[in-house]
């Protein structure tokens, strides 16, 4: 119980967190200033190259910033399980390591996936036989699967479980599928009026929503593999070795 409620709280503080940095920085990425600083003034038709240039400048700065917030969320979460891996370790070493890679793993994995995510999207946009609760399920799970990767690992280490690795990686990738299909239809009922759809939700609290019930799941999800096949008490681990030296010794 006592490491359940310690990932519950660190991955509602990741996701938290997270939000945050994206509701400040979601739009960091511009099209190039001087690119920008060589078109006509406003009001003035925009020339076909110039045009197309636009929409490419534009779509480049969609896919970085996509990227840097699904960075900002694995980095988060891989951060807050790693130092909560090195707490139930009671190693300071542990909790530092643990942070490190959680930050490394966490962030890169969720870039990429927050950039696979903007090409997903893209490709998804012109499907017409797809609704929009479809899309949105393709979209974000691509995402928080390639996300759930690196917080797996970062977990999975950081815990000193590695021979869990398997079970880490499967819960987490379970979890992106879950959410995925879970997040798509309650955006779509709670903020209709929101675009769910999208790399990015629009709307700031659609967008909370979006990154706080992932990081749940995921902090369930991690507790449960944590904890499966773990003595309840350390003094059940200490009277087992015994038991099997004395076993051993006969």
């Amino acid at each position: 119980m006592y490491r359940f409620l310690m990932n519950l709280v660190a991955v509602a503080i990741a996701g938290f967190a997270a939000w945050m940095l994206v509701e400040n920085y979601r739009e960091y990425f511009q099209p190039a200033k001087e690119f920008i600083a060589s078109l006509p003034p406003a009001g003035e038709r925009l020339s076909g190259d110039q045009e197309r240039t636009l929409g490419a400048e534009r779509d480049r700065a969609a896919n970085w910033n996509t990227a840097l917030s699904i960075c900002c969320y694995g980095a988060c979460m891989g951060l807050m399980l790693g130092i909560v891996g090195g707490m139930v370790r009671g190693s300071s070493t542990g909790v530092l390591f643990g942070a490190v890679l959680g930050i490394a793993l966490g962030g890169l994995m969720g870039a990429v996936g927050g950039y696979t995510e903007y090409i997903v999207a893209a490709r998804t946009e012109s499907m017409e036989s797809l609704n929009s609760t479809l899309k949105a399920v393709i979209v974000h799970s691509v995402a928080w699967l390639l996300a759930a990767s690196g917080i797996a690992v970062s977990a999975a280490v950081a815990s000193g479980q590695t021979r869990k690795f398997v079970d880490f990686a499967l819960a987490c990738f379970g979890v992106g599928v879950l959410a995925a299909l879970c997040y798509a239809p309650m955006a779509a009922i709670l903020f209709a009026d929101e675009n769910s759809e999208g790399a990015i939700p629009t709307g700031s609290w659609n967008r909370l929503v979006w990154f706080m019930f992932p990081a749940v799941l995921t902090g369930v999800a991690v507790s449960w593999v944590s904890s499966k096949n773990e003595p309840s008490h350390p003094d059940e681990s200490k009277s087992s070795t015994l038991r099997n030296q004395k076993e051993n010794a006969s």
